[in-house]
C-alpha cells in the first residue's frame, strides 16, 4: 500500500510539472508562472533533502579524496538531527511560497478576464454614433 501512495505522489508531481512547464495555452510562461515552477522545484528538493540522511546531491559531500569525503559524510550524519528541523521548516516556507504563487496566478487570470470583459463592455459605446452615445 505504501508503494501505491508513493506512485500516486510521483504521478501527481509529474503531472504538476508538465502542467507548469506547458502552461495552459502552451505559450510563453509569465514571470508568475516561472516563479511558481521555481518555488515548486525548491519545495520538492527541500522535502527530499529533509527525508534523506545526507543530501547526496550536495557537491560539497561528493568532493575531495575518499577519506575526506567519508569524513564529511560522517560529520554531516552526526549533525543531521540538529539541521533536520531547519530542513523541514525551509520546506514548509517553500510550501507557503508555492501557495502564494498559485494565488498570484489566479489573480492574474482573474485580472485578465476582467480586462477582457471591460473591453467587451466598452467596445459598443466607442463604436456607437456620437449623437446616440450617453442616451438611455
Amino acid at each position: 500500500m505504501g508503494d501505491v501512495s508513493e506512485t500516486e505522489r510521483a504521478r501527481e508531481a509529474l503531472e504538476r510539472e508538465m502542467y507548469w512547464l506547458g502552461g495552459e495555452d502552451g505559450g510563453a510562461a509569465t514571470k508568475a508562472q516561472q516563479a511558481r515552477v521555481a518555488a515548486d522545484r525548491l519545495l520538492q528538493r527541500l522535502r527530499r533533502d529533509a527525508a534523506q540522511a545526507a543530501p547526496w546531491g550536495d557537491p560539497s559531500l561528493a568532493s575531495g579524496s575518499g577519506t575526506r569525503r567519508r569524513f564529511k559524510i560522517v560529520l554531516h550524519r552526526m549533525l543531521r538531527p540538529i539541521t533536520r528541523r531547519y530542513d523541514r521548516l525551509a520546506a514548509e516556507l517553500a510550501s507557503v511560497q508555492v501557495t502564494l504563487a498559485d494565488c498570484v496566478l489566479q489573480l492574474e487570470a482573474e485580472t485578465n478576464r476582467l480586462r477582457e470583459e471591460l473591453a467587451r463592455l466598452t467596445e459598443p459605446a466607442e463604436t456607437a454614433p456620437r449623437g446616440r452615445r450617453g442616451r438611455s
